[in-house]
C-alpha cells in the first residue's frame, strides 16, 4: 500500500466513514500484517542498506501504536498515526529510489 493509499486510509478514519467491518479488519489483520512485513523489511535490509532498515523499523513501532489505536478505539490518534505510517512508507520510497540509481 502506498502512502497516499494510507493517507486515503486515515482520512476515511477521521471522518469516521471506515465501516466497522473495515474497522475490524484493520485491527485484527492488517495492522498486524504491516507490523511483520515491516520488521521483515528491516531484518532483510539491516546489513546491505541501513538507513531504510532504520525507515521500516520506524514504521513498524509507528503501525504498532497505531494498532493499540484501533483495540482502544481511539480514532482520531489511529488517523495520525497513519498518517505517520505513510510518511515513513514516503520516505522508504524515495531512499529506495536513491539506491536504486546508485546500481
Amino acid at each position: 500500500m502506498g502512502p497516499e493509499a494510507i493517507e486515503k486510509a486515515a482520512s476515511t478514519i477521521r471522518q469516521r466513514e471506515l465501516p466497522e467491518t473495515g474497522l475490524r479488519h484493520l485491527e485484527r489483520f492488517v495492522l498486524a500484517l504491516g507490523v511483520r512485513r515491516a520488521l521483515d523489511y528491516e531484518w532483510y535490509l539491516r546489513r546491505s542498506h541501513p538507513d531504510l532498515a532504520r525507515v521500516k523499523h520506524q514504521q513498524a513501532l509507528s503501525l504498532g501504536r497505531a494498532h493499540a489505536d484501533s483495540v482502544n478505539r481511539d480514532w482520531d490518534h489511529l488517523a495520525d498515526e497513519l498518517g505517520r505510517v505513510a510518511e515513513f512508507e514516503h520516505q522508504f520510497e524515495v531512499s529506495l529510489a536513491r539506491v536504486g540509481t546508485r546500481t
